[in-house]
């Protein structure tokens, strides 16, 4: 089963660093194990496997941030690299009531729109990487 969040009211950070989103997705999902037999009469038998978190978030690029510099492979920069692990993503569901999911998280591709009346948008897709804390869990 899978279940899906969004923050278009909400924040991402890469740590401490709030990345000016424009809005954001993940889904909370299971990958399965195929456990068919010839006994299961022609139809497939799958298995709950690992749970994952995955999504991506479209942020405003903008030089005065330069610690979220997508081609900045410098400290201090935190950086939205592709193939980057970053050690907690932290995603607000609003700014005022403290709801989040957050993790370890592989940043798997970065997309960059430029637009004629407006800033450059990065798309940063993202993967869960271990445990992930989600809303309710105490």
């Amino acid at each position: 089963m899978s279940k899906g969040y969004s923050g278009v009211d909400g924040k991402v950070l890469i740590g401490a660093v709030d990345c000016d989103v424009m809005g954001w997705s993940a889904d909370v999902g299971n990958n399965t194990w195929d456990s068919t037999t010839t006994g299961d009469a022609g139809w497939d038998d799958v298995s709950a496997s690992t749970s994952n978190v995955k999504g991506s978030f479209d942020m405003l690029y903008s030089s005065d941030k330069p610690a979220l510099e997508p081609t900045s492979a410098t400290p201090p920069g935190v950086g939205v690299r592709q193939g980057k692990t970053v050690a907690v993503l932290h995603l607000n569901i609003n700014e005022t009531d403290g709801v989040e999911l957050s993790g370890a998280a592989l940043l798997t591709k970065i997309s960059i729109k430029s637009q004629v009346k407006g800033g450059t948008i990065l798309t940063v897709s993202f993967e869960s990487k271990g445990a992930w804390v989600l809303p309710g869990d105490a």
